[in-house]
C-alpha cells in the first residue's frame, strides 16, 4: 500500500511538472513547432490516399489488454484488484452470444472494463485524449481515479482528454459500461427489450485507442462543396476548428490542399489568430474545380482535403478528410444525382451479427456493403435504425452506395431529458458524418414516432446549420403532411391484397420516399430455409412487386425494401427471438428471396441467372409443388431448360406483370416433371443470340458436399479483426441445397479463436409420439464447436479473429457426417502498431462446468436413467444425460404438453446457456388442445380474446356463415367438425407444442383457421400407424385479410366482436391442404412453431379450429 500511494505521489508531481512547463512553453511559436505532428509529410502536401482519416496524431491503440469483469464497489479505482477479471479484446460484447435464442438479461448489467497502460514516449509534450468508437449504452469512466463525464448512448463516438491526469507509468483507465435498460435512445419505454426491434448487447463494441497530439491542434474539418453542377464557380467551403491549450503570440496559417489520388487539385491559405486558450473556427476556399469528377454510384470519385495549421512559419498539425462532390436532391418529381434522375433501389440494414451482436470487426461490417453493391446491386442502403459502423460507411463512400443515415430510435419519445438526447444525437451524427458523400439524407426523427413539430424542426434546423447540404426526413407510418416540418416524405408502407405486396401512390406536393416494405407485414411473418418452396419463393416475388410499382411513376423517389438481413429481435413475427425478413440470413447468405435483387443488375458486367427455388426432389416442399410457376431471376434475354440434357422449355421474362423492371422474372413450369427421375436441370442464359451463362442443378443427392469458404484469407494479428467461414450444403454443381439435416463439427487450430458460443444441444426421444400415461426415453446431447445445421436450411457461419500480438496461420476444419468436410487457411500478419500479446497464448475453448438438465410441465414424471458424462467439454466433443418421461395419465384441456431441455456451461470464463424443445409429442383430442378462447357469443364479447386485443369472432355472425357447434364442413375431399363448445371456453388450437391425434387415410390433411396479428406459418409432422413420419408446412392468412392463392376463404364473417361490443371489422375462415401418402394411416400431427404472444398480450400465431383428412 505504501508503495501504491508513493506511485500515485509521483504520478501527481509529475502531472503539475509538465502542466507547468506547458505554461511556460507558451512563450514562444518556435517550442510549439518543435511539438509538430503531421500524418506523414513536411508541410501541406498531397495526401496519400492510404493516410488514416481525422487529426494526424500519435495513436495507441487500445484494443487489446483489457481486463473485463461485472462491476463492483470500487472496480472503477486503481488500487481495485481485478485479478478475477477475464482478459479479453476490443471490440467486445459483454456476454458470449448464440446465433439465435438472445436473452437480454444477460448482458443487462453494469460492467466494468479495465486497461493499464504506460504514457508513450514524449507524451508529456502532447495533449492527450482516448477516443472511444462506440459503447453501448451508458458509458461512465475513470482513468487514474478521476471520474470523466458519463456519456448517455451507444451508437456515436466520444473522447475524453486525459492530459492532466497522465502519468509516466502506470496509467488505469477504467470503463463502466451500464447496459441495462433506461431513458436513452433508442430504449426508455416501458416493457424493456421487446419494445425495440432490435437487441442491443452491452459492451465496449468498437474500437478504442490513445490519441495525442500538439498543443494546439484541429480538431474538425468541415469540406462543404458548392455549385457543383456550375463548373466555372464549384468550389470547396472549410470549415476548420483549432483547438488551443493556450493563446498564440505568433502569427498562424491554415493552409488547405484538395488532391486526388496524390495529385494536388486546388490550395487555398487562410490567417489563424487565437486570442485565447479554447477554439476558434477558420473558414477557407477551395476554388478552381471546373475540372474535378463528380461522386456518382457507379464512379464513386474521392477527393482528399488535408488542412494544415503552420505556426512561426513551421507546420504543426494537419488535418485529413475524404470527400466526394455531388449533389443529390429529393424532388416531387423524383430523386437527382448530380442533376441527374436517378431510381432509389435498396433495402434496410441492421448492424446486429450472430455470436457477437454489434461487437463484429470493421472487415466484417465493410463486407455488408460488398453484398449490398455487388450482390443485391443496391444504389442506396438505410441505416436502420441508428447510426452505423464508420468502415461500413467507408465502404459506402468507395462503392457508390447513397446512405440514409439515422439516428438511434424505435417509435417511443420519452420526456424532455430523452428528446434532449435526440438532439444530442443528431448533432454528434451530423458532425461525424457530414463530410460523406455518401449521405445523401438525414433521418432527424425517431423511427415511426409520433408527430412531434416542436423537437422536430429543432432537429431539422440543427442538420441544416451543421450541413446545410442534404435534406431531411424520418420514416413515417402516416401519409399524412399534417405537422411534418421535414423536407422528404418517408412512408414505411407494408401494404398487401391477397398474397400480393402493393403500395400507396406517391403523395403530392413533396418529394416521397418508401422507406420500408415487405418486410414480415406485407406476406408471410418470416422467411426461413425450412419454410416451404411457396414461402420462400414468395420473398422474391414481392419485393420484386413494389419496386415494379415505384418504378412506373416518377412521384416516388424510390424504394427501401425490409430488409437486407435477419436480425435478433423480440419484437413482433420473431421465431427462435430472431426476425426472418432479410433477403439474406443472419449470417449474411442469401435467400431464395434474394434472386430478385441479384438479378437486376447489368448483364455486360455480370450475367445472373437466379432461381428462387431449390431444385429439389426429396423433401416435403419439392420444387414440383410449385407448379407452373417455377420462378428464375435473371438478366439475360431469354433462358433455355433442359431436363438432363433434353430441351424441355424456352423461357421469356414476364414483361407484362413487371413492365417496369429491368429484368423481370421467368417462369419454369414443373407440372409434368417426373420427380420420381429426379432430372438434372440446365438453364443457358442468352443476351441477344449470345450465350453468356449456363447453370447447372442436379436432382439427385449423389455427388452433394459441403462448401467451406473464408471472406478473407489474410487478417491483422491485432486481436480485433477477423472475418466470416462460411458453410453450406450444395449439389455437384455449387447449388444450394436446403434439407440437410445433422450438425456440422467445426476445428479452429492456430493463432485464432471465434466469437459467442458455438455449442449444440440436441434432442432425442424413444419413442417421439407417445399417449396419456405413456413413457418415453429422452437423450440430451451437448457438443461443443457444433452448429444445428438442419436447424438453418444447411447453412452457417461463425466469426474467427486472430490473436493480438500472434501472427501464423490459422486453420478452420468444418465437417458434415454425410457431406464430407472442408478447411480454409487464414494468415494472420503482425500488425504495424505494437500490440499487447494475447495473455495466455491461445484462449481455451473449452465448455466448462456443463449442466444439462430436463423440464417437464406439472403432472409429468421424470427419471434419471444416465447421469451426466463430464463437465468438461473440449471443442468437437459431446456429454450427454439420459431420463425417463412419463406422461399423466389424465389430460387437462389447454394444459402445457411440451418439454424442454437446457445446457448452463461457461466458455472463456463467461457463463453461457442454451436450451432446445425435446421431440416428444403427447398426443391428445383436438379439444384437450385448445388454448384459445377465439368465438363470443353478441351478448358477452369481452370473454373471448382471438389476438390479445380483445377481438374476436361473432357467433351469431358464424352461424350466419353456417359455422355452427358440430357442424360438418366438407372442403376439397376433406370433411371437418366445427368445435361444439361452451361460450367461454377455449375452442382452437394456437400452435405450438401441440400434438392432435388423429386417423384415418387420404391424400390431403386439411385445416380450418385463420392468423392473428399477420399472416401465419405453421410446420410439423405427421406421424403414421407403421411408425414413420413425414414433416409438413403451410402458411395461412390473417382472420382481417383476404387470403392469397393457394389458400381458400371458407366463410366471411359480415361483424367482429371487441369487448367493448360489435365491430364493422370483417373476420374470415380459411382452409388450406398438405398432401399426405395415401397408402397409410394416420396416428397423429405435431405443429412446431410457436404462437407468440408478447408482453403485451398480443397474440401472433396460426389458429386451428378443426383439422381433417381426406381427398
Amino acid at each position: 500500500m505504501v508503495d501504491e500511494i508513493e506511485g500515485l505521489q509521483r504520478s501527481r508531481n509529475e502531472r503539475m511538472a509538465r502542466r507547468g512547463f506547458l505554461r511556460a512553453s507558451a512563450a514562444g511559436a518556435l517550442t510549439v513547432a518543435g511539438w509538430s505532428l503531421l500524418g506523414g509529410r513536411a508541410g501541406a502536401a498531397a495526401l496519400d490516399a492510404a493516410r488514416v482519416q481525422g487529426a494526424a496524431a500519435r495513436t495507441l491503440p487500445l484494443n487489446a489488454g483489457w481486463l473485463f469483469g461485472q462491476s463492483s464497489a470500487g472496480s472503477g479505482q486503481p488500487g481495485f484488484d481485478d485479478a478475477e477479471f477475464l482478459p479479453v479484446t476490443v471490440p467486445h460484447c459483454v456476454t458470449p452470444l448464440g446465433w439465435r435464442d438472445w436473452d437480454s438479461a444477460t448482458w443487462q448489467k453494469v460492467w466494468t472494463y479495465r486497461r493499464r497502460f504506460d504514457a508513450p514516449e514524449d507524451a508529456g509534450r502532447m495533449r492527450t485524449f482516448v477516443d472511444l468508437s462506440g459503447a453501448m449504452t451508458t458509458t461512465r469512466p475513470t482513468f487514474n481515479g478521476h471520474a470523466l463525464r458519463e456519456h448517455l448512448g451507444g451508437y456515436l463516438p466520444f473522447s475524453y482528454e486525459l492530459t492532466d491526469h497522465l502519468a509516466t507509468g502506470g496509467n488505469v483507465l477504467a470503463v463502466d459500461i451500464d447496459a441495462t435498460w433506461q431513458n436513452v435512445p433508442p430504449d426508455g419505454a416501458d416493457g424493456g427489450a421487446y419494445k425495440v426491434d432490435y437487441f442491443e448487447p452491452g459492451g465496449l463494441y468498437r474500437d478504442v485507442s490513445l490519441r495525442m497530439v500538439p498543443q494546439v491542434f484541429i480538431a474538425d474539418l468541415f469540406a462543404k462543396p458548392v455549385d457543383v453542377l456550375t463548373p466555372a464557380s464549384r468550389a470547396v467551403e472549410i470549415q476548420c476548428t483549432v483547438d488551443a491549450a493556450f493563446a498564440l503570440p505568433d502569427p498562424a496559417r491554415l493552409e488547405v490542399v484538395l488532391s486526388y489520388r496524390g495529385t494536388p487539385v486546388s490550395t487555398a491559405s487562410q490567417p489563424v489568430k487565437v486570442d485565447a486558450a479554447g477554439r476558434v473556427t477558420v473558414e477557407a476556399r477551395l476554388d478552381g474545380l471546373s475540372d474535378v469528377k463528380l461522386w456518382d454510384v457507379d464512379n464513386p470519385h474521392l477527393y482528399d482535403v488535408v488542412a494544415t495549421l503552420v505556426i512561426g512559419g513551421q507546420p504543426v498539425h494537419d488535418f485529413a478528410r475524404r470527400i466526394g462532390l455531388r449533389t443529390a436532391r429529393f424532388e416531387t418529381d423524383g430523386f437527382f444525382l448530380n442533376g441527374n434522375r436517378l431510381k432509389l433501389f435498396g433495402l434496410n440494414r441492421h448492424q446486429v451479427y450472430p455470436f457477437g451482436g454489434m461487437s463484429l470487426p470493421d472487415r466484417v461490417q465493410r463486407g455488408d456493403a460488398l453484398i449490398l453493391k455487388h450482390e443485391f446491386n443496391c444504389n442506396m442502403v438505410r441505416c436502420s435504425h441508428y447510426p452505423q459502423s464508420a468502415a461500413f460507411l467507408d465502404a459506402c463512400d468507395e462503392l457508390g452506395i447513397m446512405v440514409w443515415q439515422e439516428t438511434p430510435g424505435w417509435g417511443f419519445v420519452g420526456d424532455e431529458a430523452f428528446q434532449e438526447l435526440v438532439v444530442q444525437n443528431v448533432h454528434d451524427m451530423i458532425i461525424r458524418d457530414r463530410n460523406r458523400p455518401s449521405i445523401i439524407i438525414w433521418g432527424v426523427q425517431v423511427n415511426e414516432s409520433a408527430r412531434m413539430p416542436e423537437l422536430y424542426t429543432r432537429t431539422r434546423d440543427l442538420a441544416y446549420s451543421l450541413d446545410g447540404t442534404r435534406q431531411t426526413s424520418g420514416s413515417s407510418t402516416s401519409r399524412s403532411k399534417t405537422n411534418w416540418v421535414q423536407d422528404v416524405l418517408s412512408y414505411d408502407d407494408y401494404g398487401n391484397s391477397r398474397g400480393n405486396a402493393t403500395i400507396a401512390g406517391p403523395v403530392a406536393g413533396i418529394p416521397y420516399l418508401v422507406s420500408e416494405a415487405v418486410g414480415a407485414l406485407a406476406g408471410p411473418p418470416g422467411y426461413r430455409r425450412v419454410d416451404s418452396q411457396a414461402i420462400q419463393q414468395a420473398q422474391a416475388r414481392l419485393h420484386a412487386q413494389v419496386h415494379n410499382t415505384a418504378m412506373s411513376n416518377n412521384g416516388y423517389t424510390g424504394l427501401l425494401g425490409w430488409c437486407g438481413f435477419d436480425y435478433d429481435s423480440l419484437a413482433g413475427n420473431t421465431f427462435h427471438a430472431m426476425k426472418w425478413p432479410g433477403v439474406a440470413d443472419t449470417f449474411r447468405v442469401p435467400k431464395p428471396g434474394a434472386a430478385f435483387y441479384q438479378s437486376q443488375g447489368n448483364p455486360d458486367v455480370r450475367p445472373v441467372i437466379q432461381p428462387s427455388f431449390y431444385w429439389d426432389f426429396e423433401s416435403a416442399s419439392p420444387v414440383t409443388s410449385l407448379g407452373a410457376t417455377a420462378t428464375i431471376w435473371s438478366n439475360c434475354d431469354r433462358i433455355e431448360a433442359y431436363l438432363d440434357g433434353d430441351h424441355h422449355a424456352s423461357l421469356a421474362p414476364d414483361s407484362a406483370n413487371f413492365p417496369h423492371l429491368a429484368h423481370p422474372p421467368f417462369y419454369l413450369d414443373t407440372t409434368g416433371i417426373d420427380a420420381s427421375a429426379t432430372p438434372e436441370l440446365r438453364l443457358d442464359g442468352y443476351v441477344g443470340d449470345t450465350q453468356v451463362l449456363s447453370r447447372r442443378f442436379a436432382g439427385d443427392t449423389q455427388g452433394d458436399r459441403l462448401e467451406v469458404w473464408a471472406d478473407d484469407t489474410e487478417l491483422t494479428a491485432d486481436g480485433s479483426d477477423g472475418t466470416r467461414v462460411g458453410f453450406r450444403a450444395v449439389d455437384r454443381y455449387g447449388a444450394p441445397r436446403h434439407n440437410a439435416e445433422g450438425t456440422v463439427t467445426i476445428n479452429v487450430a492456430g493463432p485464432g479463436t471465434y466469437d459467442g458460443q458455438v455449442a449444440t444441444l440436441a434432442l432425442e426421444s424413444t419413442p417421439e409420439l407417445i399417449r396419456a400415461g405413456e413413457q418415453a426415453t429422452v437423450t440430451a446431447t451437448l457438443t461443443n464447436a457444433a452448429f444445428p445445421f438442419g436447424e438453418n436450411g444447411g447453412v452457417g457461419a461463425i466469426y474467427v479473429r486472430g490473436l493480438a500480438g500472434m501472427p501464423g496461420t490459422i486453420v478452420v476444419r468444418v465437417s458434415h457426417p454425410t457431406l464430407g468436410s472442408g478447411t480454409v487457411r487464414i494468415s494472420t500478419k503482425p500488425p504495424k502498431d505494437k500490440v499487447l500479446p494475447n495473455p495466455g497464448g491461445i484462449p481455451s475453448q473449452v465448455l466448462s462446468d456443463t449442466v444439462l438438465s430436463l423440464n417437464a410441465p406439472e403432472g409429468w414424471t421424470v427419471k434419471e436413467l444416465a447421469g451426466q458424462g463430464s463437465a468438461s467439454v473440449p471443442p468437437g466433443a459431446s456429454t450427454a444425460r439420459k431420463w425417463q418421461v412419463t406422461a399423466p395419465a389424465t389430460i387437462t384441456p389447454g394444459a402445457p404438453t411440451a418439454l424442454t431441455a437446457g445446457a448452463t456451461y461457461a466458455i472463456r470464463g463467461q457463463a453461457a446457456a442454451t436450451d432446445a424443445a425435446v421431440p416428444v409429442y403427447l398426443a391428445t383430442t383436438a379439444q384437450e388442445a385448445f388454448n384459445n378462447i377465439g368465438t363470443s357469443d353478441d351478448a358477452n364479447p369481452s370473454v373471448a380474446d382471438f389476438d390479445g386485443t380483445d377481438k374476436s369472432y361473432s357467433r351469431q355472425a358464424m352461424a350466419d356463415a353456417v359455422l355452427i357447434g358440430g357442424a360438418k364442413i366438407t372442403h376439397d375431399g376433406v370433411t371437418f367438425t366445427w368445435p361444439d363448445t361452451v361460450p367461454g371456453q377455449p375452442d382452437n388450437i394456437l400452435i405450438g407444442g401441440r400434438t392432435v391425434a388423429l386417423s384415418g387415410k387420404g391424400r390431403t390433411l386439411g385445416f380450418l383457421g385463420a392468423a392473428s396479428g399477420a399472416a401465419g406459418v405453421c410446420r410439423g409432422k405427421v406421424f403414421y400407424a407403421d411408425g414413420t413420419s413425414a414433416p409438413f408446412s403451410f402458411e395461412i392468412a390473417r382472420n382481417t385479410n383476404l387470403p392469397a392463392p393457394g389458400i381458400d376463404l371458407i366463410a366471411t364473417m359480415a361483424y367482429s366482436n371487441t369487448s367493448a361490443g360489435r365491430s364493422t371489422r370483417k373476420m374470415y375462415v380459411f382452409s388450406v391442404g398438405v398432401p399426405l401418402d395415401a397408402s397409410k394411416d394416420v396416428s397423429a400431427i405435431t405443429m412446431f412453431d410457436s404462437g407468440y404472444i408478447a408482453p403485451n398480450g398480443r397474440i401472433r400465431g396460426v389458429h386451428l379450429f378443426a383439422i381433417g383428412i381426406g381427398g
